[in-house]
């Protein structure tokens, strides 16, 4: 007989990805919307080609820095989408994922879609009957181990021409992670950017940092007058002592210590 322990955690672990998912839906969104407000947001007002101009940028700044290099980090691409009435029942087959169902979503709170794609995996979730009479926020993730600097690139910019031709409103960001064996890695990474630090936050063994800098185009304000577009988290392993290194344009969305 299964024993009915294992079939309370496996439904538990099912909603544990429903929630993470679900949560990965709102992470950011405020920030999203702030920036489409005030302008800022590297895919709405920011040139055509703002988003992979800036990824080619931070691909040359943390190169040094990882132990594998910019081409061994894991590198994931986030696109806010907001969609007015009728419109989420589009955006899959836009993307060629599997379309909705006749209701405009899945059973429950989250519709998520997901495939294979340009070398990694493009997802994406939105809130369930998203035909309904109110815009939804969309989220748009694309995640592969770089790999190829070109290859990357490219998957950027065709992933955004996607949504471009479909004139949705919508705000970039991406972030890369991946090992390093330098403690100085956000100091010397802001000074090639020769950014400047507008908030500093620390919380056990995670450092996170963020800076301005005008060789980026991305940009979303922080309150005050002031605007940011580069933020680093460095984050040291108790156990181990190994550092991760997280570096987010124009901010980190997701999980600092995401494994690879």
């Amino acid at each position: 007989m299964p024993d009915s322990r294992l079939k309370t955690d496996e439904k538990g672990r099912r909603w544990i990805g429903i929630a993470a998912a679900f949560a990965v839906l709102l992470a950011g969104a405020v920030w999203a919307l702030v920036a489409a407000d005030h302008g800022g947001g590297t895919g709405k007002n920011g040139p055509p080609n703002g988003m992979t101009e800036d990824m080619a940028a931070l691909w040359d700044w943390v190169d040094p820095l990882l132990v594998r290099g910019a081409a061994g980090g894991i590198w994931s691409l986030r696109w806010d989408v907001r969609l007015k009435s009728g419109e989420a029942g589009h955006l899959p087959d836009r993307l060629g994922l599997s379309p909705l169902d006749e209701k405009g979503g899945d059973r429950g709170t989250l519709t998520k879609r997901s495939k294979a794609a340009y070398g990694g995996t493009l997802t994406l979730l939105l809130p369930s009957h998203g035909r309904g009479e109110q815009p939804e926020d969309a989220v748009i993730l694309f995640e592969r181990r770089a790999g190829e600097r070109d290859g990357l690139l490219a998957a950027a910019a065709e992933i955004g021409r996607l949504l471009a031709e479909a004139a949705f409103e919508q705000t970039a960001s991406f972030r890369v992670r991946g090992e390093t064996d330098s403690p100085q890695a956000a100091e010397r990474l802001a000074a090639w950017a020769d950014a400047r630090l507008e908030e500093r936050y620390e919380d056990g063994g995670t450092v996170s940092l963020t800076y301005r800098t005008r060789q980026l185009h991305a940009s979303v304000p922080l309150g005050r007058g002031r605007t940011a577009n580069l933020q680093i988290a460095l984050h040291t392993d108790r156990t181990d002592g190994t550092i991760s290194l997280v570096a987010g344009v124009p901010l980190i969305t997701g999980d600092y210590a995401a494994s690879d």
